[in-house]
């Protein structure tokens, strides 16, 4: 038989009413070198006791356009930079921290350093 990843899904709300909806595996976010800190605990106890594979977030509308570039981040093998850029850094160091993405805080610390010295 073969095994199959658990999916869930994660909405991002940015507060003006507008949601995405991203399909997300809890392999990626809740475990592994880049993985989410929040979503692992997350998976470990709501999940585990209930039915239902969604998520709602509420996120500022900054961070919820940043929010892609995270999960691009996450689910990355090859270990390379964040997409960051000079517009999405602060979003995306600001996801890193809520989210407890240490892998991404370090990344964007990196680009926001470079940037400045530039």
């Amino acid at each position: 038989k073969k095994r199959r990843k658990k999916k869930c899904s994660t909405i991002a709300n940015n507060n003006n009413g507008l949601e995405q909806t991203y399909h997300v595996h809890k392999c990626f976010l809740g475990a592994g070198p880049r993985s989410s800190q929040y979503f692992a605990r997350l998976f470990k106890t709501k999940m585990s006791e209930s039915n239902t594979q969604i998520t709602k977030l509420k996120l500022h509308p900054s961070a919820a356009k940043a929010f892609p570039a995270m999960l691009d981040f996450v689910y990355d093998t090859v270990d390379k930079p964040v997409a960051a850029t000079t517009d999405n850094a602060v979003a995306l160091r600001h996801l890193a921290s809520y989210f407890g993405v240490k892998a991404l805080f370090t990344s964007v610390n990196d680009f926001i350093q470079d940037d400045m010295n530039k």
